[in-house]
């Protein structure tokens, strides 16, 4: 399906020729340090939201990424083709995705296999069935429920580009930012107001305003927004200090019983994640920007994705199958000695080919990719409430 962009005025050529910015993977790498330290569970930094807060700086930079990507289409087909844009998601998320929930499946007893059901990770739901505490998946693949989120989000992010280039676009996001908060105080008003029901971190629309953040970082980045170096400066400086108090503040209040401050951290990185996105975007020379750019963190990021999947089933295997102690010295050396190779291994063997694959897709009129993306949601939703 094409669709042409409402607004296709002349773009700043610098901006137009940038394919890659190198602090995004930075960000990234952040981002899943942030995990990885929060799973590993140090105990001296167990009341920190630091998973949560890096998961939510995954999705503002994913809707960062969405728009920039979609801008790029635009700028080169002069429309916004919606399969060519599913079908490299699929090509990016699920051959990694699907290879270690086979793997996890593999390595589990036949009696942790009766216990749970993939189902909703194969749907895209898995985010809904937590937040409902229906049948989980294995215990090692609890992590995945945010590519569901990331995956429900990627099928409206052209709809929501084609939103923001419009005329109406601030009407949109106005819209996107009431209705996120409002369907958060419903719901720990009227759904879920004492434990142990969690569903607030796992429900999609808790994430729609972070997301959008994101997009209209891209936005601004890609209509030639500019910043001072010292303007960038402090605005790095002053979104890192509200992303490391938020995760300070959110972490005793992310799970019921809810109270009103729970509500709190999720517009704060709504700002913060992409107020941090756009003073690195501009440029690396800031310190922070530098930093962020250097190779081994680029390298990290680059790692990430496959980092996140696979760092709960290391967890899991160092515990169970070698009887390590959960904090121990051995378990933290083995932990940071495995993560790195096995997530290159996955990187390089299984996501790298589909990277190089997508980048050679055409932009051609393939039906399939919006259709069974879409049917698999409509198999997962039907599923999802006739089992609740």
């Amino acid at each position: 399906m094409l669709v042409r962009s409402p607004s296709r005025e002349a773009r700043p050529p610098l901006i137009a020729g940038v394919n890659w910015l190198p602090a995004i993977d930075g960000l990234r790498a952040v981002a899943i340090i942030a995990v990885l330290i929060h799973h590993a569970n140090t105990a001296a930094l167990q009341d920190w939201a630091l998973g949560n807060a890096g998961v939510a700086l995954f999705f503002s930079i994913s809707g960062f990424l969405a728009y920039f990507v979609l801008w790029k289409d635009d700028q080169r087909l002069g429309k916004i083709n919606y399969n060519y844009f599913l079908l490299r998601r699929i090509l990016r998320i699920w051959p990694a995705y699907i290879a270690v929930i086979t793997l996890a499946v593999c390595l589990a007893t036949p009696e942790q296999r009766a216990a749970t059901s993939q189902i909703p990770l194969f749907t895209f739901t898995a985010n809904w069935h937590q937040a409902a505490m229906m049948k989980p998946a294995l215990s090692t693949l609890g992590v995945l429920w945010s590519i569901a989120v990331e995956e429900q989000f990627y099928l409206l992010a052209p709809f929501m580009y084609l939103a923001l280039r419009s005329r109406q676009w601030l009407a949109f996001s106005t819209a996107i930012i009431v209705m996120s908060n409002a369907g958060r105080l419903i719901y720990i008003t009227y759904f879920a107001s004492s434990a142990p029901y969690t569903g607030l971190y796992f429900i999609t629309y808790s994430y729609a305003d972070i997301f959008l953040g994101g997009a209209l970082a891209a936005k601004w980045f890609t209509e030639g927004g500019t910043l001072s170096k010292t303007v960038q400066c402090w605005l790095s400086i002053t979104a890192a200090a509200v992303i490391i108090a938020t995760l300070r503040f959110w972490g005793p209040i992310v799970w019921a019983p809810y109270s009103p401050w729970t509500l709190l951290p999720y517009p704060l990185l709504a700002v913060a994640g992409p107020l941090l996105l756009v003073s690195v975007a501009i440029s690396s020379e800031t310190f922070l920007g530098a930093v962020l750019a250097s190779k081994p963190l680029r390298f990290i990021g680059r790692l990430s994705y496959s980092l996140y999947l696979l760092h709960v089933l290391i967890i899991t295997k160092l515990l169970d199958l070698f009887g390590m102690t959960f904090g121990g010295f051995w378990f933290y050396l083995c932990f940071a000695g495995l993560c790195l190779p096995l997530a290159s291994a996955l990187h390089y063997g299984v996501e790298r080919p589909f990277l190089q694959l997508k980048s050679h897709v055409k932009a051609t009129a393939v039906p399939w990719p919006a259709a069974l993306i879409w049917s698999l949601m409509m198999i997962g939703t039907i599923r999802f409430f006739v089992a609740n």
